[in-house]
């Protein structure tokens, strides 16, 4: 299923989110490399959020750059689709053993200004996101992109986070 249809999907099982599709939809149809991690002013991205099975927890990052705990996720490479991106970045930042994918369905969309870094300007994320869940018992390693990844109590979400859009992945998972 092509990323259009998947969008369209999306808007039908979410409608109240019809315009960040129709904002994704744009990008996409505007732009020729809209993957390319180097494309200007944005690029998509492979985001996961990650549950325990029993739904009691969340896995977030600290993350490095952005100095905020977020969803794990990142770019997408050469020849992999958004999914199998999400795979890989799910498996890379959190060394979790236990992961699963609930359903190859996009879980939820989200856009959002990423700041200069070094020589890269700022830029926008048009993240794409699945929804996985793992044992909430196994301990998850740290990457060379976060200070720290934590199974985080869902009770205890606004204490590291007052991010819209990812209050709004605990609500919908």
């Amino acid at each position: 299923m092509s990323i259009i249809d998947q969008l369209v999907d999306y808007r039908d099982r979410f409608p109240e989110e019809a315009a960040v599709v129709t904002e994704f939809e744009q990008f996409l149809i505007e732009n020729d490399q809209p993957m390319d991690r180097h494309h200007l002013p944005g690029h998509i991205t492979a985001c996961v959020w990650i549950r325990s099975h029993d739904r009691t927890k969340v896995l977030l990052l600290d993350h490095k750059k952005l100095g905020k705990w977020i969803q794990l996720g990142g770019h997408i490479e050469p020849g992999e689709s958004p999914l199998l991106a999400a795979w890989r970045e799910a498996r890379e930042e959190s060394g979790l053993k236990s992961l699963r994918l609930v359903s190859p369905e996009i879980f939820d969309l989200a856009i959002h200004d990423f700041p200069a870094i070094g020589d890269f300007p700022a830029h926008q994320h048009f993240d794409i996101r699945y929804l996985f869940e793992a044992d909430g018992d196994e301990v998850p390693l740290s990457s060379p992109e976060s200070h720290a990844v934590h199974w985080i109590d869902r009770s205890e979400l606004g204490r590291y986070t007052d991010e819209a859009s990812v209050l709004r992945l605990a609500r919908k998972g």
